[in-house]
């Protein structure tokens, strides 16, 4: 192995290393960072850090540019390697070579950073969609309950799908109608919060369904520790000779997030609609809560039960579409209303009201003189 190549991998593993324990950055965090800086290092090939110059930091944004990239990708992707490259100037023999200025360059422009931060379109279906593809999964066996439950779960809570996946049967109390996301119990939450979901009483189907896979798992010997949303046992098929999915389900967790993609994908294809991504119910329930005429404190209560310290954040979800936001701005009056002529009954009991008030301070001053 070529020498600079040798000390790409030593630094990268030593940086990672810095990530996790002094800078306390999460997994997810871990692999996102070394995947950036390994295509950095790819496009250095066998040259060291210490031969960056601001010609090579800007062809290897140009390249980065128009390789395909989301513009989002390409944003966090210069954020994450400028990172990497201020903490590499201050190890020894890299002062010198990488100077702040230097450094710097290794950024996108205002405009760049504008466009990634601009929300993407996302396919926010109506309610009427969700129930349609809640009624359509079968309910007389236990995956059929258990995917009722999971799409449930998704529109009354607003979960996010990692949390789902991850979260504890103890966390789930259907009676006093609340999901508990307890990262201390396994719950993977956003930087690791702890609140208490409720579960909106959008339609009974929804909470019957949670209610119900609740009861069955416990009925089961299902503990608080195992998963609300479990694996499906593995059986083998004797005629291919594989194992697939049957209708019953095991005590163990998923492993990826992306079982509950393919979960939401294959029952869409059933029912033949469309395919709803997990996070997209999150974005149906807050444009779904819009519409709805809520009190000062009861908006502010459904933003902690999304998990959200700021009440702006939960506003930002739920983005109507054009067509929605033409026809809403398009019935709105704005031409100013004609002033009346007609005097109505509360102006002359004001006009009466004043007369009474002046004729009693010309009495007082005439009293005084």
């Amino acid at each position: 192995m070529n020498r600079n190549k040798a000390e790409h991998l030593r630094i990268l593993r030593n940086y990672l290393r810095w990530c996790s324990g002094a800078d306390g950055k999460s997994d997810s965090s871990i692999v996102k960072y070394e995947n950036d800086i390994s295509n950095f290092s790819k496009f250095l090939g066998t040259k060291s850090y210490k031969n960056i110059t601001i010609s090579l930091i800007e062809e290897y944004k140009s390249n980065l540019f128009n390789s395909g990239v989301s513009i989002s990708t390409y944003c966090s992707r210069l954020r994450n390697i400028r990172k990497f490259l201020s903490w590499l100037s201050n190890r020894r023999g890299y002062k010198r070579a990488l100077t702040a200025y230097k450094i710097s360059f290794m950024n996108s422009t205002d405009a760049q950073r504008e466009m990634a931060q601009h929300p993407k379109v996302r396919n926010l279906q109506s309610m009427n969609f969700i129930l349609q593809l809640h009624d359509s999964i079968p309910d007389d066996n236990p995956l059929g309950m258990r995917d009722r439950a999971a799409i449930s779960a998704l529109i009354t809570t607003g979960i996010r799908h990692k949390a789902i996946i991850s979260l504890p049967l103890g966390c789930v109390n259907s009676d006093k109608n609340y999901i508990h996301q307890d990262p201390l119990k396994g719950c993977q939450t956003k930087r690791s919060k702890s609140f208490k979901s409720v579960i909106c009483n959008i339609d009974e189907r929804f909470n019957k369904s949670i209610r119900n896979w609740e009861h069955y798992l416990r009925s089961n010997g299902f503990g608080d520790l195992d998963p609300f949303i479990p694996r499906a046992r593995l059986v083998n098929d004797k005629d291919s000779y594989c194992y697939c999915e049957s209708t019953e389900v095991v005590p163990e967790y998923w492993k990826s997030h992306r079982s509950l993609s393919d979960l939401l994908r294959k029952r869409c294809q059933q029912a033949g609609l469309p395919y709803l991504a997990p996070h997209n119910f999150r974005h149906i329930l807050v444009k779904h809560v819009k519409e709805l005429d809520l009190s000062p404190m009861e908006r502010k209560c459904f933003s902690q039960s999304l998990g959200h310290e700021h009440e702006r954040t939960t506003w930002n979800y739920g983005k109507f579409n054009d067509d929605e936001v033409i026809s809403a701005v398009s019935k709105i009056y704005f031409q100013k209303k004609a002033p009346s002529n007609s005097v109505t009954e509360a102006d002359k009991r004001n006009t009466a009201h004043s007369l009474a008030g002046k004729r009693q301070v010309i009495l007082q001053r005439n009293w005084r003189n």
